[in-house]
Order: C-alpha cells, then structure tokens, then sequence
C-alpha cells in the first residue's frame, strides 16, 4: 500500500454560526459640468459587524489549535488558539503576564552561578527558565514550598475585529481643450 505520508487529516465536522450587518453611503458632493471646465467630487463610507460563535465541534468539547510556522512557541507550548461551542472563532489561548520580574521579587543574588534566590534560597524556577529581573512574570502564585506556579492558560483575546469598515473619495477634473484627470483614493479600517 502507498501512502501520501500524512498522519492525520483534517475533516469539516462542526459548525460555525454567523450574523452580522453592514451599513454604505455614497454621494455626489461636487458635481459641476460645461465646455470649458467640468469636475465632480464623490465620497463613500461604510461600516460592517459580524459576530460569529462555534455551535459544535463534532461532539468535542474542544479544539487546540496552532498556528505552527508563526507560532510563539511560548513556554513549550504547542498551539496558540482555542475552539469551544459556544465562543466565538478565533479566541487566542495563553499565559497571562503579570509584569516583569523585578530585583524585588528575590530575596538574594548568588554571583558564583549568577542564579537570582527566592525566599527559600533556592532559584525560582518558571515555564519561562530561571526567573531573573527583566524577564517575563507569568501570571501565578508561590506554594507552601514556596514554587512559582504559574496559572493556566486562559483566553487572552480575539483576532477578529469588533467592526470595521472603509472610506473614500473619488475626484474627476477635465475641460476641452486641456483632457481629463482623475483622482480616488480609497481606505480599510479595523477596530477592537
């Protein structure tokens, strides 16, 4: 038997739900015509919101996903989204930060190794490596054995935006005896 060498395939087996709307306006604003000179100016403007929820993931509860070649690869993990029913597409999955570590956060600094001490003169170690000022505070607590225990990962946000939308205008010059020009001009927003 050949094989394409594939260990795995991706198959549609849930479903999204989608709802949105989108608003357009357009006008003549300028609009002036004879022999010798004529010239219109023209504006346009719109906005759209959609909204978007997983309604089911074929009987998972939830999906990982990864992003693989522009992944993070923050704190060894291995996917950078999240899939649920009942949230919305495009949730970003993480550790929470909660500042950086600061000299403050040790009790000593041990110059043989230069290893930064925790309260129980020992380093303080993180998903991140050995804490050490200037680094990454992941969002966490110390145990009663005094161990850095970093919370879990938790939706961070959302890739897609609450609304967006574009405008432009459009501006036409010409006469007779001299020809025609034409400028537009046309820009995109996203927002949230």
């Amino acid at each position: 038997l050949g094989t394409g060498g594939y260990n795995y395939q991706y198959r549609n087996i849930g479903s999204t739900e989608n709802k949105g709307m989108e608003f357009s306006l357009n006008g003549v604003v300028l609009d002036k015509k004879s022999k010798s000179l004529s010239y219109s100016l023209s504006l346009n403007a719109n906005i759209s919101v959609n909204r978007n929820k997983v309604v089911d993931l074929g009987g998972m509860d939830e999906y990982y996903v990864s992003t693989s070649c522009f992944s993070s690869n923050y704190a060894n993990t291995d996917f950078e989204y999240v899939l649920k029913p009942g949230s919305p597409v495009g949730d970003i999955y993480g550790y929470q930060s909660d500042g950086w570590w600061t000299p403050e956060d040790f009790s000593s600094y041990r110059a043989s190794d230069g290893a930064w001490l925790g309260a129980d003169g020992k380093p303080i170690e993180t998903k991140l490596g050995k804490a050490r000022p200037g680094m990454t505070k992941l969002a966490g607590e110390f145990d009663e054995n005094g161990k850095y225990v970093e919370n879990d990962r938790v939706v961070l946000g959302n890739t897609l935006p609450k609304f967006n939308g574009g405008f432009g205008l459009s501006f036409n010059i010409g006469g007779e005896s001299w020809g025609k020009g034409d400028f537009a001009a046309q820009f995109t927003y996203n927002y949230g």
